[in-house]
């Protein structure tokens, strides 16, 4: 036994230092939902106030560190959320988006009011909000065969939806945002049904207010798979000054399985994504993290543990990470442990 887990620690990669970490950090605003990672990360608000989004029907409340409730507040949910989100600005404002299905249409809700109602969707739309330095957010949501947005003002005004760009049936949505007021969104895309007619596409979109660029497509899947899951993970971080990476998976071949290859694609600071780089054959999206230099993290998750990029493996158990650049060194966390290079 102990020469099992001697070798183990040996086939990891040296310059990462793992510790124990019993709780997750909270995390400091301002943060998009994308880098939240789930709307009950608990978000760290500047003024030793912590909030996450909390229950099936959404309530905002208020929590310690450790993410116990101390207060709740009532959002105005009329049912039950399909899918949530959570993001805070710089100056400790929150913003809570959510979907509600209605006998198959889903409303898409901000704060309690009712942004759009989406028709004949296979699946509920996907979601992402990130805020501009000026307070004000952007709302980002799929419907079928596009992804709108819509603003939302400092004093909470909703502005007119807006489509970003073109998508398939089923999409999940990422967003960010500069130090600037640069917005970047992205989002992963395929047909639905009992099979897949379409190879699946990944665009990207940046721009400031209501001005975007035109959705351009980052990759396409190599390979058609009609077995091939709709939903899929995309991971998106953006620097202070506007450079973006961004992660995603496509079915690894056309045979009926459920391998995945994991891919990346880097932005400049103008949002365009360069030409994807493969990471792995088979596995996981777990999480990037970009620095204003153009350094960057990436993590995924393999059978046999988590790595990072170029491929490091720092532990022997595939994890949820979150990826992020700590005192200048490249920092990872997940449940119970952390890992600093460096």
């Amino acid at each position: 036994m102990l020469e099992l887990v001697l070798s183990a620690l040996l086939s990891l990669a040296p310059g990462w230092t793992v510790r124990e970490a019993p709780a997750r950090a909270p995390l400091p605003c301002p943060a998009s939902s994308t880098r939240a990672g789930w709307p009950s990360r608990v978000l760290a608000l500047g003024d030793g106030t912590f909030v996450k989004l909390w229950a099936s029907r959404p309530h905002r409340v208020t929590v310690d560190a450790r993410g116990h409730i101390l207060q709740r507040e009532d959002l105005g949910a009329d049912g039950p959320a399909d899918e949530r989100a959570l993001a805070c600005g710089r100056d400790g404002r929150t913003l809570a988006v959510w979907t509600e299905d209605h006998d198959d249409d889903y409303r898409v809700r901000v704060e309690g009011q009712t942004v759009d109602t989406v028709r004949q969707a296979y699946a509920g739309p996907g979601l992402a909000v990130a805020f501009a330095p000026d307070g004000s957010a952007l709302v980002a949501y799929s419907v079928p065969k596009a992804v709108m947005a819509v603003r939302v003002s400092r004093s909470g005004t909703l502005g007119t939806p807006f489509r970003l760009g073109p998508a398939s049936e089923v999409t999940e949505l990422a967003a960010d945002s500069s130090s600037g007021g640069r917005f970047v969104i992205a989002w992963t895309t395929i047909d639905a049904g009992e099979e897949r007619n379409e190879r699946r596409r990944i665009y990207a979109v940046s721009g400031r207010g209501a001005r975007f660029s035109k959705a351009r497509l980052v990759d396409r899947a190599k390979h058609l798979n009609i077995a091939e899951s709709t939903p899929s993970e995309i991971r998106l971080a953006v620097a202070p000054n506007g450079r973006a990476v961004l992660m995603w998976a496509t079915t690894a071949s056309g045979d009926l399985d459920d391998r995945t290859t994991v891919r990346l694609a880097e932005a400049g600071r103008d949002g365009r994504f360069g030409r994807p780089r493969q990471l792995t054959r088979d596995g996981t999206p777990g999480d990037v993290a970009i620095r204003s230099d153009g350094r960057t993290l990436a993590v995924w998750t393999q059978s046999d543990g988590l790595y990072a990029a170029p491929g490091e493996r720092i532990t022997d158990r595939p994890t949820e990470p979150r990826a992020s650049f700590r005192d200048g060194k490249p920092h990872v966390e997940w449940r119970g442990e952390s890992a600093t290079r460096g």
